[in-house]
């Protein structure tokens, strides 16, 4: 995921990689800036072809300023086979090839804090309710369990957590950090008031340290008396 740059949302479907008017216009300028030159370099400059070559990459320029959605060639290509493989489209075989009419859009950043978002549109499209329960394919695709999803009237969010977890460390100078009485340290950012909010509630997998994490509490709320 080092791929995938904080707080830039990319995007792609079936049809295209993302492609910006940015990246079509460069694409298309490119070979014929290259040629220009060559005529140039042949048979001298002149003003038209200077001016034009100049107005290219003016045009490249103001585009790539306004660029908004970047490419991400990596994991465009494997959500463009990601939306094929899950017939989040339409499409039809013609001469043993799959052409598509229409597919989902997929939408994807990385945040601050290392959540990644996928966020799928279908526009109403009958692969609506599918694009509504991909949790395990998703998952199979980056590899990290699935956080969190949220379904919205355009479009379905999967987030995922891309940092290893891990457990919350409950040293013994944390019990220094915090001279409040009546609260008690998890860790270096959470803290635990047990008279503004007297319940905890504390649940887990098998192994995920939960046990432990009690008698770390029951340790530290006896020290603190």
């Amino acid at each position: 995921m080092k791929t995938i740059k904080k707080n830039i949302k990319y995007a792609c479907s079936a049809q295209y990689f993302g492609l910006d008017k940015f990246t079509v216009s460069l694409l298309f300028s490119t070979p014929v800036l290259l040629f220009l030159l060559i005529l140039n370099l042949t048979f001298g400059f002149n003003k038209q072809s200077l001016s034009l070559i100049l107005i290219i990459l003016m045009i490249n320029g103001v585009l790539f300023i306004n660029k908004k959605n970047k490419i991400n060639f990596l994991w465009n290509l494997k959500f463009s086979k990601f939306i094929k493989n899950n017939k989040l489209g339409d499409f039809q075989t013609i001469d043993g090839k799959q052409i598509f009419k229409n597919s989902a859009t997929i939408y994807y950043f990385l945040d601050s804090d290392s959540y990644l978002h996928i966020q799928i549109y279908t526009k109403g499209n009958h692969y609506t309710k599918k694009a509504q329960n991909l949790d395990a394919e998703l998952m199979s695709l980056v590899k990290k369990e699935l956080t969190n999803k949220l379904i919205f009237a355009e479009y379905t969010e999967y987030i995922f957590y891309l940092s290893n977890n891990k457990r919350y460390s409950m040293s013994e100078e944390l019990l220094h950090l915090n001279s409040n009485r009546d609260e008690l340290s998890f860790n270096h950012s959470v803290n635990w008031n047990l008279y503004k909010e007297p319940h905890l509630l504390v649940v887990g997998g098998t192994g995920s340290g939960k046990t432990f994490f009690l008698q770390e509490l029951i340790l530290k709320a006896y020290k603190k008396k």
